[in-house]
C-alpha cells in the first residue's frame, strides 16, 4: 500500500511541467519570505559595553583595558551609516573613570540597528543575535569599539548614596615573607595624603566617593609568639579609618561600586583617587535615605 502512495506520487510529479515546477517554488519563495519579513521587525536597540583595549575575549586588569590614547577617539554622536545614509551604529554614551594609569575601565553605550524575531524575541545584529556577555566589535567611523555586552536594552540605575567606613591596608599581603607578623597600616608618605574632603569623581564630573571624616594613629606590627599575640608600635606606618559617602548602583539588593566591584563589609577595593590609590577594607556600610 504504501509503495502504491508512493508510486502514485513519482508518477505526478514527473507529469509535472517546467511551468508547473517553477510556479511550486514561486509559491515556496513566497511562502518563506512573507514568513521571514512577518516574523522579524526591524528597531534601534540600546546596548552597553565594557571596553577593550585589544581583540581578546578575556577583561584582565592593566592588560585589556583601553589606554588613554584610545578612548579620546571614542566620543559620543559618532555614526556608522548605511550606503543609503542610514545610522546603523551611534555612539550614544561614554563612561568611564579616570585615574593617573595607561589603562582604564570605560563602558560605551551604543544605538543599534537590530532585527527582532517576533517568535523569540532575540534581536539580531549582522546576522549574529545579540547575547549578553557576548564579545563583539563595532566599526564606528574612525574606530573599532571591541568588547563585552553587559546590558541590552535596560534602563538606566540610579545612583544611591552609602556611607561606608574603610580601614586602609596595605597593597601587598599583611604578611612579611613568611614571617607570623601583621602589619596594621599604611605607609606614612600616603597616608599623609589622606584628608578631608577628598573625592573620587567619573569621567562625568559625578562624586562617586568623598571623604567626610579622617582617624589617623600609629601603626602596629602584630606578632604571634608562644604566649599569643603581641602587638608593637610601628612607627613607619599609619592606620588610617575613613568615614565616606558613596554613589553606588543597587542591583538586586546589592550594591556595587564603579558598576562592578561589591560593596560587602569585609571586602577590600581599590580608592583611587587623582594622584594615588589606596586599598580600603570595609568595615561598615550604613543606607543613607
Amino acid at each position: 500500500m504504501k509503495n502504491t502512495i508512493q508510486s502514485k506520487i513519482i508518477s505526478r510529479i514527473k507529469k509535472l511541467s517546467s511551468l508547473d515546477i517553477l510556479g511550486v517554488f514561486a509559491i515556496f519563495f513566497v511562502t518563506v519570505s512573507v514568513y521571514f519579513f512577518l516574523g522579524r521587525r526591524t528597531e534601534y536597540l540600546d546596548i552597553t559595553i565594557r571596553l577593550f583595549n585589544h581583540d581578546a575575549p578575556e577583561y584582565v586588569l592593566d592588560s585589556n583595558q583601553p589606554k588613554h590614547w584610545y578612548i579620546e577617539h571614542i566620543v559620543p554622536g559618532k555614526v556608522q551609516k548605511s550606503g543609503l545614509g542610514e545610522k546603523l551604529v551611534e555612539i550614544i554614551d561614554v563612561y568611564s573613570y579616570p585615574n593617573g594609569y595607561v589603562y582604564n575601565d570605560v563602558y560605551v553605550t551604543l544605538r543599534l540597528k537590530t532585527a527582532q524575531n517576533k517568535i523569540t524575541k532575540q534581536y539580531i545584529y549582522e546576522g549574529s543575535p545579540l547575547l549578553i556577555h557576548d564579545v563583539r566589535s563595532f566599526r564606528i567611523a574612525d574606530v573599532i569599539l571591541h568588547g563585552e555586552i553587559i546590558d541590552i536594552d535596560r534602563e538606566k540605575v540610579e545612583l544611591q548614596k552609602l556611607k561606608v567606613i574603610f580601614e586602609l591596608i596595605p597593597k601587598n599581603s599583611n604578611f612579611s615573607n613568611n614571617s607570623q607578623a601583621i602589619f596594621k597600616g599604611i605607609e606614612n608618605n600616603l597616608a599623609d595624603l589622606i584628608e578631608k574632603d577628598l573625592t573620587i569623581n567619573d569621567s562625568k564630573g559625578t562624586t562617586l566617593v568623598k571623604v567626610v571624616k579622617v582617624d589617623k594613629k600609629m601603626g602596629e606590627v602584630i606578632l604571634a609568639n608562644q604566649n599569643g599575640l603581641q602587638k608593637i608600635p610601628n612607627p613607619d606606618m599609619t592606620q588610617v579609618f575613613l568615614e565616606t559617602e558613596i554613589a553606588a548602583e543597587k542591583i538586586n539588593n546589592f550594591y556595587f561600586y564603579r558598576k562592578e566591584e561589591s560593596l560587602i563589609v569585609d571586602q577590600s577595593i581599590y580608592l583611587t583617587f587623582d594622584m594615588f590609590t589606596v586599598v580600603g577594607k570595609i568595615i561598615k556600610i550604613e543606607e543613607q535615605f
